[in-house]
């Protein structure tokens, strides 16, 4: 069965709302099913945006099939990446 979920979103260091995605561009949704760097495949089931500029932001997933210990990735391990879909907050001046 092919069901569709919401795609994974978080908010930035600047106040940006982003969401997770592919480096295609494909969005990723809880329970997307992604292939690490060493081959082996993990369910995604949430994240973090970057924290700071510097950062990258965390992965949040369980290993396939039936794991249930979930465990913190760099999202670059499953070649995925955190995009703004929101432009940056400002400062209003007085």
């Amino acid at each position: 069965m092919n069901t569709k979920t919401q795609p994974i979103t978080s908010i930035d260091y600047a106040g940006r709302t982003c969401a997770l995605r592919t480096s295609g561009g494909t969005a990723v949704g809880q329970g997307f099913v992604a292939l690490s760097h060493r081959g082996e495949r993990w369910v995604i089931t949430g994240g973090r945006a970057p924290h700071k500029e510097s950062s990258s932001g965390k992965v949040y997933a369980t290993p396939f099939p039936g794991g249930y210990a979930e465990s913190e990735f760099f999202p670059g391990v499953f070649d995925l990446v955190w995009v703004p879909a929101t432009p940056a907050k400002t400062q209003a001046h007085a």
